[in-house]
């Protein structure tokens, strides 16, 4: 679709000389695969776990209880994103570290998973999201402002050398709990409808594939919230 955001990643990582996206996919195929990223990464925030992304880094959750004097506390949680350290270091950019308490398990970002629900094989999954993270980095390292959008969830900005993600607000609301939880339609252009509304109950009783999981670990030297645009 011409109106996608990740439309030029797509374009750029399929004319790359060594891509290994398959000649006969096309742009809008492979703009769904990463649709089905979003929506993994959607339904495993919801459920309490972060995601890692090999090559980019970690969703996760930032809990913190707000003191309301005689009524109590009040448990807070906003999605923050964790770059890579490594993709940090290779391409010179900085970013916002977070302390972790270590309550949150990760699951890595599953191929297989979303093999099963777009219906491509796993492989080929695997080399689009891959190819994609790729050609996001390589306009970074050429120090250009750049941006992957995770649809439903906002947006990785690199610009002047800072990486900032910037979620929907209506996703923050929805991690809050405040809000049910609008899932961007499977078919890319397709507009919202009310088949696209899910609520928190309806994401957590449905069957889910459960791999492994490890503790999230410290990261960076202080607490921050995420300044959401």
């Amino acid at each position: 679709m011409s109106g996608d955001p990740n439309l030029s990643l797509v374009q750029e990582a399929k004319k790359c000389r060594y891509s290994l996206i398959p000649k006969n996919l096309s742009e809008d195929d492979v703009l769904q695969i990463w649709l089905h990223v979003s929506q993994f990464i959607i339904r495993q925030l919801i459920q309490q776990k972060a995601v890692n992304i090999t090559g980019l880094g970690m969703f996760s959750v930032l809990k913190s209880k707000l003191d309301l004097g005689n009524n109590g506390k009040l448990c807070v949680q906003r999605p923050i994103f964790h770059l890579s350290e490594k993709f940090a270091k290779t391409h010179g950019v900085s970013y916002t570290k977070y302390l972790s308490s270590g309550e949150i398990p990760v699951v890595q970002l599953n191929y297989a998973v979303i093999s099963l629900d777009i219906g491509f094989e796993r492989d080929i999954v695997e080399v689009c999201i891959k190819e994609i993270i790729g050609a996001f980095a390589r306009i970074v390292n050429s120090k250009k402002n750049s941006d992957l959008t995770f649809r439903g969830i906002g947006r990785l900005v690199v610009k002047e050398g800072k990486a900032k993600m910037k979620f929907a607000k209506e996703f923050i609301r929805t991690m809050d709990g405040s809000k049910s939880l609008l899932l961007s339609p499977l078919d890319l252009g397709r507009p919202r409808t009310s088949d696209s509304l899910f609520s928190r109950s309806s994401v957590l009783s449905s069957s889910t594939f459960r791999p492994n999981t490890f503790v999230l670990p410290s990261a960076g030297s202080r607490n921050a919230w995420i300044n959401a645009k």
